[in-house]
């Protein structure tokens, strides 16, 4: 059962990881990128330093934002945003939060691109590279 739950989770982690590929994929080629950079800088500043908790409080800003966002993609993506304890900050790795950042940027720029004036465009073109990629279900896709 352990083992299916981790499985479960792995293959969430990857679609999660592909769609906020995808999602920066879809703000460049539709030119809706520039604030998305701006406004994802810090995630990678704060990956670069490799330090866990200028990671983790960078972490925790950006959900602050975007955890709505996050959390009403849950049907396409399978990931959600839900509050965690100090026991869990003590146990994650420095790997698991970079990985976290990561998917947090594809959605500053899936959000982004949405509330631009090019979220039509953005969306069809979203759409097209998700599909292209094999990882998500028509059921998924027509939920954008």
């Amino acid at each position: 059962m352990e083992e299916k739950l981790q499985e479960l989770q792995i293959r969430y982690e990857e679609k999660s990881l592909k769609a906020a590929e995808l999602a920066k994929a879809a703000a460049e080629m539709t030119h809706t990128v520039m604030a998305s950079n701006r406004k994802s800088q810090k995630a990678f500043d704060a990956v670069r330093s490799q330090d866990k908790m200028t990671m983790w409080n960078t972490l925790q800003e950006y959900l602050m934002e975007y955890s709505n966002f996050i959390n009403n993609t849950v049907l396409i993506t399978g990931l959600c945003v839900y509050r965690v304890n100090r026991e869990f900050f003590d146990q994650v790795t420095v790997v698991d939060i970079e990985k976290q950042l990561r998917i947090v940027v594809g959605y500053i720029y899936a959000r982004e691109a949405a509330n631009s004036t090019a979220k039509a465009v953005f969306k069809e073109c979203l759409k097209k590279l998700l599909k292209k990629s094999g990882k998500f279900t028509d059921t998924e896709l027509a939920l954008l």
